[in-house]
């Protein structure tokens, strides 16, 4: 019963998400994205900030897959990715519990790209995961961008991808830790915002702290942000996630697949960059790369944790 109300629960916070996006205006598709000011912190608020995450990891995967490949993305979402990878000459399968992304997924393919859905080079479906061990499906790839951190059992996920998977494959992976962020990385993140909102740089109005309890008490807040939570540690984005760490992660991948690469991608900028504002779309994104060559230092420094990764590996099973 908790598997079934936690999958309820997960659609419905998703669904929740993603009307709010399509309120204002949101454009799901990396190529024809535009600027869009009711994001107020998000990378989908600016063409560049989305080129250089989203865009980023999509040129990564594609890097990684063969001609022509079968493709699945388990928690495609609104379906950016799913749609760029068919673009590129594979055959992609995009599966969403929320049928609110699946239909704005679908709407948008009809709207800049109809012919991959009608060659049958892209298919979404509303779908969980878990319902495809029912299914004879193959596939050359899966992906899992931002949902395997979602997924509570990964030893039936080892189980179904085993099955769905065909004998030379791959898995391709974007997604967070948050197990890995410490109080100093709170620290960091609000020095910086607090910095930029007192110089009129950042979309949020942030009074400068008065005392060391004050700036305490702040510092404990944007831990819990870094973190997805509340203040007594509960979900905030929906009920499954985080259900996994780095640890439980990487014991999955490196039991069924063989490492080609791990890559840390960021820790905090993504909280940050999309409320920078400045006079004008340039200064703006010279922030931007400042925050952006800011955290790499930090993290080669060893000051700052990442927390968000890559990682690709290839299937090592000979059955």
């Amino acid at each position: 019963m908790k598997d079934k109300s936690n999958k309820k629960l997960e659609k419905k916070a998703f669904d929740s998400q993603i009307r709010e996006r399509i309120n204002i205006g949101h454009t799901p598709d990396i190529r024809f994205s535009k600027r869009n000011e009711g994001f107020y912190n998000n990378v989908w608020r600016d063409p560049y900030l989305i080129s250089n995450t989203f865009g980023k990891t999509i040129s990564k995967f594609l890097k990684n897959i063969d001609e022509g490949s079968r493709v699945l993305e388990v928690g495609c979402g609104p379906g950016h990715i799913s749609l760029e990878m068919a673009r590129n000459g594979h055959f992609v399968h995009g599966i969403d519990l929320s049928y609110e992304c699946i239909d704005l997924a679908n709407q948008t393919a009809k709207k800049r790209d109809s012919k991959l859905l009608k060659d049958g080079r892209l298919k979404y479906e509303c779908n969980d995961f878990y319902s495809l061990q029912e299914k004879n499906d193959k596939y050359d790839v899966i992906v899992f961008c931002g949902s395997l951190s979602h997924l509570p059992d990964l030893n039936k996920v080892s189980s179904i991808s085993n099955k769905l998977l065909e004998k030379k494959s791959k898995i391709l992976i974007w997604d967070t830790c948050i197990n890995q962020y410490q109080r100093s990385d709170a620290l960091l993140l609000v020095i910086l915002k607090t910095l930029f909102a007192h110089n009129g740089s950042y979309f949020e109005k942030i009074k400068l702290p008065k005392s060391e309890d004050e700036l305490n008490d702040l510092i404990d807040k944007t831990f819990h942000e870094l973190r997805y939570e509340d203040s007594v540690g509960e979900n905030i984005q929906s009920p499954n996630d985080n259900s996994q760490d780095l640890q439980s992660m990487m014991t999955f991948l490196n039991k069924d697949f063989k490492e080609i690469e791990f890559s840390w991608e960021s820790s905090f900028s993504r909280l940050i960059v999309g409320g920078l504002r400045a006079n004008n779309i340039k200064s703006e994104r010279e922030l931007i790369n400042y925050i952006w060559n800011l955290e790499r230092s930090l993290i080669e420094s060893g000051l700052l944790n990442p927390a968000f990764f890559h990682w690709i590996g290839s299937r090592n099973l000979e059955s």
